[in-house]
């Protein structure tokens, strides 16, 4: 089985691969220009964990996800954009599953509807068509499932249930674990406009809250989980395309 890595890694060179082609892809003058874009790519999610009052030892890896959705980017300048927009992004990880053997694990896939707020830089001249960005994102959990390999089979194994603040034991399902409603981080990437109104773009974003919830034992079953003990972050490598659909000036603005 191919890696997820590998996987990604393969796209990236793939999209190195395309023609350049830049030049011809842009107005003299985006001064003022309000561009819409539909996007599509690929994620290599994984997650950043610190368990140290904990004695478990998580076996976190990356895993495959996918994100798409809309690209909304305001000219300032011909140089200087700032951007935003709406994105579905299945972030998550992989992890070594202990009860199986072989190469048998676990994929946990967990979507969230993600705005960013980027402040982008367009290079002129000689390196034309290159830009890079970088800003906070909010984004909105969606819940995510956990599915266990054995044998070449999927074995669903656990629901992960969006909640807000602190969570009663009771209120939980046998096969539902909680994580945080809302999640915030910072991104950045870089991005290179291969030809006419088409960019691929190299992302890197990093959450900055724990996703995991306090679970508050009201069962006297010994259930009750503190957030401080178990800290996961998320993490996620993508590379995205971007296609230019619409641009206007808005009026009165630009020259």
């Amino acid at each position: 089985m191919i890696s997820s890595s590998k996987i990604f890694l393969l796209m990236a060179v793939f999209s190195l691969s395309i023609p350049i082609n830049a030049q011809d892809s842009e107005p003299v003058d985006r001064k003022g220009h309000l561009e819409l874009s539909p996007m599509l790519g690929l994620n290599a999610p994984t997650l950043i964990s610190n368990y140290s009052n904990s004695s478990l030892e998580p076996s976190i890896q990356m895993r495959v996800g996918y994100n798409f959705g809309v690209n909304v980017n305001y000219m300032l300048t011909n140089a200087f954009s700032i951007r935003s927009g709406v994105l579905l992004n299945s972030k998550g990880f992989s992890e070594d599953n202990p009860e199986f053997s072989g190469d048998d694990h676990n994929r946990i896939a967990i979507n969230y509807l993600e705005m960013p707020f980027h402040a982008q830089y367009h290079f002129t001249n000689r390196l034309k068509g290159l830009n890079v960005y970088l800003g906070p994102y909010i984004a909105l959990a969606l819940g995510g499932d956990s599915y266990g390999m054995q044998d070449g089979e999927d074995i669903e194994q656990v629901k992960y249930i969006p909640k807000s603040g602190d969570v009663k034991a009771s209120e939980l399902a046998a096969d539902e674990v909680p994580i945080q409603l809302f999640d915030f981080g910072v991104s950045a990437g870089i991005g290179y406009t291969l030809f006419k109104n088409f960019t691929a773009q190299a992302g890197y974003s990093i959450g900055l809250r724990n996703i995991n919830n306090t679970i508050v034992d009201d069962t006297n079953m010994g259930m009750t989980r503190e957030a401080d003990d178990f800290k996961d972050v998320h993490s996620l490598f993508s590379l995205t395309f971007i296609y230019k659909v619409k641009s206007f000036q808005l009026l009165g603005v630009g020259s």
